[in-house]
């Protein structure tokens, strides 16, 4: 891939990189820098001194790695094409990964081996610091600090590809059996255009079980064929990669496994997630016997496919049940009708009656929501106390029939059941009151999933039913009062179920080795486990957890809001965060970008109900537009139904459970999505679009007036001017390497550092 968008006049030279004007340069992991374009001889024509050049571009990046236990051995192949009817030369250069501990490495071109040298950090900081002086660019500061292979790149064929493959071994660095593999796919800031094909594939096989496997940096897939095995895969075509790919893995020969990520930001409190994970085989004596109610709307509403598909829910719901479990279905409409007085056993007569029975319904009638769930929780007993309840509740409606107001159905709800009960809502449709359904979930330790008209009712219920088949612990409670942890979401820790795990954010203030308390009912007893892990005193690699707090705590903000009213405090601290780490949310939808052929108002309405996680809103106060946006906005989480009810909890709910690391890239993706791009210029269109947001790390920045600003920039912030590329400059990142990632931004750029805010000018 290359770093910039046009090409260059290349004058010829012989130094390794030039001296009048920019080289250009093809990037992934590895890149390469043109030296110069090699003449051809030409019978008639004579050869011009210089011409310009098209840059390389990049057609294939496949990265495979075997991992035995904390031994690493990964296998890049790339393929770049040259689209000049000229012959080119170059030198490939690699950084390789912070962690890498290199044991062996090679490189293969066209089927040749090729020789280089490995050079060590300080002699790779002057190479790239010589790279960034000469071409004026400061995309190569992100790698200072690291070390670097070098080798020479010759010939790259006239319209022609040259492969590349190389191969090197690390150990993997481990803490408290966490283990963290990272491969440098951090090349957008040098793409112009994007790459045919991106394949990672991570094979991990360990001596020891293996609790937790996640990748904390890109939606990858990862199978565990047993519990000492497991691989993750990520495949992507057409893309520009924007950060490092980043896999964990936790081996551990306890039972559950806790695994621990932290971050400590100067002059802050800390940031960590813990991940709790079940055994991945168990025993059938350790399986927990559970009791389930499967309650069923039946209202003409549902008439049509809606029950159809309702129907081979519950089949394959009932086919899902354990010998040991029970069960029991109660379908209702105007009025309740159970298919057992009680919850009976799961054998083979009572799920084959239970299969008649609901071939046998039929969607008639009004709306009980009140009587249906009351009887639901009344199947239960007191003597079942050590069995999981769970009560799969699926409608399509808002209740009008008996009990009509939402807060009495709600009170009678939470009367009724002693907290044992866990009530999972399925809402279908969007003639629902999601604020009613919500709450119900909320107050009786459930979740709440919506399915669109035209979505498979079938597929979401019986994949959320394989999800909880076997459950794990209830009650579930992690405690570090020695590390001081606050602001844990979520609030409430759900039941843990085998073959998932449970994430948890928040803040500590106390560094240092520390014992994490974790405890649960596992159906027999309560137990406990404890775990000593580490609280970090320094910034890690864990870059990404403050961003992923910050938007789990906006998703739980939003639903109190949504749930028990707006108050000026919520709704301050929800635009506080979303400014400083760029996360989309109703109160920050004012646009970057003025638009002056429509009212603030009519923009705002505009947005409602179309998805806001399609879109891309910045946190920047305009006077014109502000208090337009905080009403539409409180309109919208105001909202009990329809499409708009429908979205807001689903957004709230995104939020709340976002994945480890949400990819930078969404931004550039709601910029696109939005159109609010100069189109009219050429600037705003596939790859020369000039992005207005970019996180990095920790910090987003905006882009105002043709310099990056710091989110944590204000005009008082005690600001030291630089000149891009001089001496103070270079002096500037050998004092503070960490500077290095958020220059590479560009020439002009204004960044906050321990109280400083330093502006480099061109």
């Amino acid at each position: 891939m290359l770093l910039r968008k046009n090409p260059w006049i290349v004058l010829p030279a012989v130094a390794f990189v030039l001296a009048i004007l920019p080289a250009e340069r093809v990037v992934a992991d590895g890149f390469i820098v043109i030296d110069h374009p090699v003449p051809m001889p030409h019978p008639i024509r004579p050869v011009p001194p210089w011409r310009a050049f098209m840059p390389l571009e990049i057609k294939n990046h496949h990265v495979t790695c075997t991992i035995r236990d904390t031994v690493g051995v990964t296998k890049v192949d790339q393929v770049f094409h040259n689209p000049n009817s000229q012959q080119m030369e170059g030198t490939y250069l690699f950084p390789l990964p912070e962690t890498a501990s290199v044991q062996q490495f090679s490189m293969w071109m066209n089927g040749k081996e090729m020789h280089g040298e490995l050079l060590d950090a300080d002699k790779a900081r002057q190479t790239y610091e010589d790279i960034v002086r000469t071409m004026k660019d400061p995309a190569l500061l992100e790698y200072v600090g690291s070390r670097l292979y070098r080798a020479r790149v010759f010939p790259i064929p006239a319209n022609g590809d040259v492969r590349i493959a190389l191969e090197y071994s690390e150990t993997i660095s481990v803490d408290d059996g966490l283990a963290v593999y990272q491969y440098p796919l951090n090349t957008e800031k040098f793409s112009a255009k994007e790459i045919e094909s991106v394949t990672i594939t991570v094979d991990i096989q360990s001596g020891i079980p293996l609790k937790s496997v996640f990748c904390a940096s890109h939606e990858a897939d990862i199978s565990r064929p047993d519990k000492r095995t497991a691989k993750v895969g990520f495949e992507a075509r057409h893309v520009r990669p924007d950060q490092d790919f980043v896999v964990y893995y936790q081996m551990s020969e306890t039972e559950f496994g806790v695994s621990l990520l932290s971050y400590k930001p100067l002059d802050e409190d800390g940031f960590f997630m813990a991940r709790i994970s079940p055994p991945l085989e168990f025993r059938d004596d350790r399986i927990i016997s559970k009791d389930v109610c499967f309650v069923l709307d039946t209202s003409g509403s549902m008439a049509g496919e809606k029950i159809e598909q309702a129907r081979r829910a519950m089949r394959f719901c009932l086919s899902s049940l354990r010998k040991q479990d029970r069960f029991n279905i109660i379908s209702f409409a105007t009025d309740t009708r159970p298919f057992r007085d009680t919850l009976v056993p799961a054998d083979a007569e009572h799920v084959a009656a239970a299969r008649e029975e609901v071939d046998r319904m039929k969607a008639a009638g009004g709306t009980n929501i009140n009587a249906a769930l009351l009887a639901a929780i009344a199947a239960r007993s007191d003597r079942d106390a050590d069995r999981p309840y769970m009560i799969v509740f699926v409608t399509d409606g808002e209740p009008t029939v008996d009990v009509r107001d939402p807060d009495e159905i709600r009170r009678n709800v939470k009367k009724a059941n002693d907290g044992q009960c866990r009530l999972f809502v399925f809402g279908v449709g969007h003639d629902l009151n999601t604020k009613l359904l919500d709450r119900l979930a909320e107050e009786n330790r459930g979740t709440r999933e919506y399915i669109d008209e035209h979505e498979d009712i079938e597929l979401k219920v019986s994949r959320f039913f394989k999800k909880v088949s076997d459950p794990a612990l209830s009650d579930v409670v992690l405690e570090c009062s020695a590390a001081t942890i606050e602001q844990v979401y979520p609030k409430v820790l759900p039941d843990l179920f085998h073959g998932n795990e449970l994430v948890v954010v928040g803040r500590y203030r106390t560094p240092g080795r520390h014992t994490i308390r974790f405890s649960g009912k596992d159906g027999r007893e309560h137990r406990v486990w404890e775990y000593d892990a580490t609280f970090t005193d320094a910034r890690t690699a864990n870059e990404f957890l403050p961003r992923l707090w910050a938007t789990r705590k906006i998703g739980y903000l939003m639903d109190e809001i949504r749930l028990h009213g707006e108050n000026s405090e919520l709704k301050d601290e929800i635009v506080r965060l979303a400014k400083r780490y760029a996360i989309i949310t109703p109160y920050t939808s004012y646009l970057v970008v003025e638009d002056s052929a429509r009212s603030p108002m009519a923009r705002a309405a505009g947005r409602r109900g179309e998805g806001l996680t399609r879109r891309l809103f910045a946190a920047r106060e305009r006077s014109s537009t502000f208090d337009a946006d905080m009403a539409a906005a409180k309109a919208y989480s105001d909202a009990e139904g329809g499409r708009v009810g429908v979205r807001a909890s689903e957004e709230a709910q995104s939020l709340a459970k976002a994945p480890p690391a949400p990819p930078a890239s969404e931004v550039a993706g709601a910029l696109k999505s939005l159109g609010y791009l100069d189109s009219s210029t050429g600037e705003g269109k596939s790859a020369d679009r000039q992005d207005i947001i970019k996180i990095v790390g920790t910090r987003t920045f905006y882009f105002d007036n043709g310099r990056w600003l710091d989110s944590e920039y204000d005009e008082a912030t005690e600001t030291k001017k630089i000149q891009a590329f001089s001496d103070a400059y270079f002096d500037l990142v050998r004092q503070r390497p960490e500077l290095g990632k958020y220059l590479a931004l560009g020439q002009r750029i204004v960044v906050v550092l321990a109280g400083t805010a330093y502006e480099i000018t061109e």
